[in-house]
């Protein structure tokens, strides 16, 4: 890339499928779907870098490592896709990263799992306080994951498509989002007692083998089809 390019724009390589490598220097900014559907294998951000738009590397399948210099500010979280190992520089004010998983500086949020880990169990940092959306999601090996107290939301497809046979959700937590376990492979499900959760839309949805539930009555809400497709109904 030229050391004069500052910001690469909207749709700048859309389809550029013969871009397998891209070195940066001076680039401050990428805007939205810049990289969309390339097959980059090697990314250097440079030093320079302060904010990449939501969906910048869309569809790279390619692309396995994402490193984060210290200048980023400001990362789309739909860029992050968890087939990619994250590593944040640890001078870096916004963001961090634990074995290739994508958190905030103060890990109070987990934006993705890095799923190449190939864990069957996994414990959530007890700082997290929220999983984002779409963290685990294709996590087929991951069996089980322990959660921390101090979590209080669960993302939109958070745990879709997992291979969990069972999760306790803990009483601080106060969203399961829509879809948040859609496809696992859950057959034991306990909310804590005192847990003042809303379940969102189809949060447990298909999860064929689910037949075990522990629900307290403190729940806030419960949306009519969150176990639809569960062998519980």
């Amino acid at each position: 890339m030229p050391d004069t390019v500052k910001k690469i724009s909207i749709l700048a390589f859309v389809f550029a499928e013969h871009i397998e490598t891209v070195k940066m220097t001076s680039v401050e900014e990428i805007e939205e779907f810049a990289f969309c559907t390339t097959a980059i294998k090697n990314l250097d951000l440079g030093t320079n870098i302060n904010k990449i738009a939501a969906n910048a590397f869309m569809d790279n399948e390619s692309l396995k490592e994402i490193t984060i210099p210290a200048s980023v500010e400001e990362y789309g979280i739909d860029t992050v896709d968890n087939r990619c190992k994250f590593t944040v520089d640890k001078n870096n004010k916004f963001y961090s990263s634990e074995n290739g998983s994508f958190f905030n500086i103060d890990k109070t949020v987990m934006y993705t799992y890095y799923v190449g880990n190939k864990q069957e169990s996994y414990k959530v940092p007890s700082t997290v306080e929220e999983i984002y959306d779409c963290a685990f999601m294709g996590a087929s090996e991951l069996k089980k994951v322990t959660l921390p107290s101090s979590l209080k939301k669960i993302g939109f497809s958070a745990f879709c498509e997992t291979g969990l046979t069972s999760v306790t959700i803990p009483k601080n937590v106060e969203e399961i989002g829509e879809y948040a376990f859609e496809y696992s492979k859950l057959k034991k499900l306990v909310i804590e007692d005192g847990c003042k959760t809303s379940i969102g839309d189809s949060a447990f949805y298909s999860c064929e083998n689910l037949k075990e539930i522990t629900i307290p009555d403190s729940i806030v809400k419960c949306d009519e089809s969150a176990f639809d497709g569960t062998a519980y109904l």
